[in-house]
């Protein structure tokens, strides 16, 4: 194909590429665009109510303004007189004409913007049990009028992440473990993983972390919001589930945008993120870990890119553990890139891990500082309890 300005195209492995550059899409849903930073690279907008193509400029104008390419429902209007023409009935059968008609004058606009990224499919199609196959046709008619932007499906069970993953060429679960003020969690922490394998079986994964706090949910326990160790703990099981990107659902909603933790954690996460983007995009090689407790609450892998090397454990139990990992090519691990080296024997280390403690060891020291980033974030989140605020 020639080229694009802003084309995007997805590797063998489901890795982005942007205007032929490598990058780690992370943003959030319902994003407001009210601040710019180095790694915040895309946003998700429910804007699928636009009957013209400046409407669609305006929204890209948001996007270029603050760095980011857009994740665009593909539920439009365009020519039919404001009618709704994807309604969930609308959506059991098979494409029709009138809705390949509004997709094309989409795919047409879309392709004149160099800040429109992806086309997002749908919300957790599972729920209203709509048909695979609409789906389906969708994607092929897609791909063959717009190549340059991939399309996006999301599902909330991991039947569903099945089930529609040949709708889209990239599937994005939301997977929720729902956070208790007595630090449990509605269901286990490592259902962020489980929701990753079942996402990339076949294809490309992304995950919609929890960003919030689901107060309805709790199963008659107080919830609240994650903490930045939570969040960097969905960022880590999904980058060993080889997670490509990440849409975050959102700390624009549930009133989590007083939260310190969802407010500085992702720019801490993505800090952490670009510091080693290669290494953390790499496919994940699993290394055996023998935990103190059970071995489902923990989880680890290597990943290897460019010669270098990093090991991602994560030990989602609500009780510390003994570790022992054996198969361990690193030469040397820094946890967190400082501290002493621990060198590995015959491929051989152990080392202790606190309740719900996500670490990367680096082969190098001088990585990412995590006790700098986490000493800045609760910190700032008592203060804002302080008396008087």
């Amino acid at each position: 194909l020639p080229f694009q300005e802003g084309e995007i195209w997805l590797d063998k492995d489901g890795i982005a590429y942007r205007n032929g550059k490598k990058f780690v899409p992370y943003g959030f849903f319902s994003d407001y665009f009210n601040e710019r930073y180095e790694g915040l690279t895309v946003a998700q907008t429910y804007c699928n109510w636009m009957t013209n193509v400046t409407e669609l400029a305006d929204w890209c104008a948001k996007g270029e303004k603050t760095g980011r390419v857009l994740v665009i429902p593909i539920q439009q209007r365009f020519g039919t007189g404001g009618k709704d023409v994807f309604t969930p009935a609308s959506m059991q059968g098979r494409l029709t004409d009138l809705q390949r008609a509004v997709l094309r004058q989409l795919a047409e606009a879309a392709r004149k913007e160099p800040w429109f990224g992806f086309y997002y499919m749908y919300d957790e199609p599972s729920g209203r049990d709509l048909n695979p196959e609409w789906f389906k046709d969708v994607r092929a008619f897609l791909c063959e009028i717009d190549p340059y932007h991939p399309t996006i499906i999301l599902d909330y069970s991991l039947v569903g992440n099945v089930r529609y993953a040949e709708g889209a060429d990239i599937s994005c679960p939301d997977a929720y473990p729902v956070y208790c003020s007595d630090g449990t969690t509605r269901d286990p922490r490592r259902l962020t993983y489980d929701f990753a394998r079942a996402a990339g079986h076949s294809h490309a994964a992304w995950m919609c972390p929890q960003y919030f706090d689901w107060d309805v949910f709790g199963r008659g326990k107080r919830t609240c919001g994650p903490t930045y160790d939570d969040l960097r703990m969905q960022t880590m099981l999904s980058f060993i589930g080889d997670v490509r990107g990440f849409v975050c659902w959102s700390r624009w909603s549930f009133c989590a945008a007083l939260n310190k933790h969802l407010e500085l954690g992702p720019r801490r996460i993505i800090e952490e993120i670009r510091a080693a983007s290669d290494l953390f995009l790499a496919n994940s090689r699993p290394v055996k870990a023998v935990s103190s407790g059970s071995d489902r609450t923990f989880l680890a892998a290597e990943k290897e890119f460019g010669g270098r090397r990093l090991l991602i454990a994560c030990n989602t139990a609500d009780e510390p553990v003994e570790v022992a990992f054996e198969g361990i090519r690193l030469a040397q691990a820094f946890a967190s890139g400082v501290g002493s080296a621990i060198v590995p024997a015959s491929g051989r280390f152990s080392d202790r891990f606190g309740a719900n403690e996500a670490r990367v060891y680096y082969e190098q020291p001088g990585g990412f500082d995590l006790s700098a980033a986490r000493a800045e974030v609760y910190a700032a989140e008592a203060a804002r309890h302080s008396p008087g605020n």
